[in-house]
């Protein structure tokens, strides 16, 4: 079992199960160095929160849609603190629902973000429907 962030468990391999993180604290498992074997979920519930964690962590973002309210693919403000890391078995996904892994590769901050788009917004006239913006700030250290 693999435990999220929020702490809710999904099936599914994990390096370390992870609780949740307290603000401004590691994940235990997660607070010595090598990190290479930690991996942290999130989900939509974790949006504006910041998580500091060790060179070497493993972040996967999770996030729920649908056909009608789809998130789009989530991005690092700076790759090279936060890089993504590619997982074949990760395009088996519900449409609307983005899972990415990114790997914390050196000192410094960055910032994930998604937006989820509801389907309306192309449609002519588009709905007044908000878009929603999920941003969680990473700090690395060593």
């Amino acid at each position: 079992m693999e435990t999220v962030a929020t702490g809710a468990t999904v099936p599914g391999p994990s390096p370390v199960s992870t609780p949740p993180p307290t603000p401004g604290s590691l994940p235990p498992g997660c607070r010595r160095p090598p990190a290479t074997r930690c991996l942290v979920t999130v989900t939509a519930a974790d949006a504006g929160r910041t998580l500091r964690l060790l060179v070497g962590t493993r972040i996967r973002l999770a996030l729920e849609g649908s056909r009608a309210f789809g998130w789009r693919s989530a991005r690092s403000s700076n790759p090279t603190v936060l890089r993504p890391v590619p997982d074949p078995l990760m395009t088996a996904i519900p449409i609307g629902w983005v899972r990415t892994d990114f790997l914390v590769v050196r000192t410094g901050r960055a910032v994930i973000t998604a937006v989820q788009v509801p389907a309306c917004a192309a449609d002519h006239p588009p709905c007044l429907v908000p878009d929603r913006l999920f941003a969680l700030t990473v700090l690395a250290r060593r």
